[in-house]
């Protein structure tokens, strides 16, 4: 059995844990984005499917 090393992290100074922190919001926000648009790709394709289906039994 191997005993793995221990290493110490070093606590972010102010700096760092703004940047972090901001770098953080921004992929939350870049996520958020793509499932957003990602709903209103799906929401529309739905409709577009329901006005197909609504004029071919009309037709």
């Amino acid at each position: 059995m191997k005993i793995a090393e221990i290493t110490t992290v070093k606590p972010l100074t102010l700096d760092q844990a703004k940047i972090d922190g901001l770098k953080k919001q921004k992929d939350a926000a870049a996520q958020r984005l793509k499932a957003e648009r990602d709903r209103q790709k799906r929401l529309k394709a739905v409709h577009q499917l329901a006005s197909l289906n609504s004029t071919a039994k009309a037709a």
